[in-house]
């Protein structure tokens, strides 16, 4: 073969090769079974809400959840394993970890296209006494010699006129 039709062949095989590593990730979150310390019997209405900018915005699908990178640090993207939503991967882990410990679970599907308000009122229609909405505004890895995690998540109980009754935020990078 000519030197000079093997060059850019053998230049996207070293590319390939280098970056091999990266193409194809998937986290599993599917199988993630939070610990919940409180014992309960009551009904819950329970949904996770993908309101990342990337995603809402259609810039990146809502089973991206970060980035893996090649040997020349280019960006590839991770997705979820299972294929589904990332909010459906916590929305389903969150319906495990509460149902362990005996609270009886009604699952809400919310679209990142949804309105946060909307995602309530669609949680009080249900009609269960207690609602929890995990709102996901960031979820992102980024590896390459190290791995970050760069997450913000709120998590909302709502009575069933859909009011906020408490709320907590966990943020960071880690």
């Amino acid at each position: 073969m000519n030197s000079k039709r093997a060059w850019p062949i053998l230049c996207i095989f070293v590319v390939i090769a280098s970056a091999g590593c990266a193409i194809g990730r998937k986290h599993a979150y599917d199988l993630a079974t939070p610990h919940v310390t409180h014992q309960g019997t009551i009904w819950l209405a329970v949904a996770a809400h993908d309101q990342r900018s990337e995603v809402v915005s259609g810039q990146k699908t809502p089973t991206f959840v970060g980035l893996s990178r090649g040997g020349f640090g280019n960006p590839f993207d991770v997705n979820t394993k299972s294929g589904h939503p990332l909010a459906t991967d916590f929305g389903m882990a969150m319906q495990r970890g509460l149902a362990a410990r005996g609270y009886r679970i009604t699952p809400v599907v919310a679209s990142p296209a949804m309105r946060s308000t909307d995602v309530a009122l669609a949680l009080a229609k249900t009609g269960a006494p207690v609602a929890l909405i995990a709102e996901i505004k960031e979820w992102k890895s980024d590896t390459y010699n190290n791995t970050a995690l760069v997450y913000d998540v709120t998590v909302r109980v709502l009575d069933p006129q859909a009011r906020v009754l408490g709320q907590a935020v966990v943020q960071g990078q880690d």
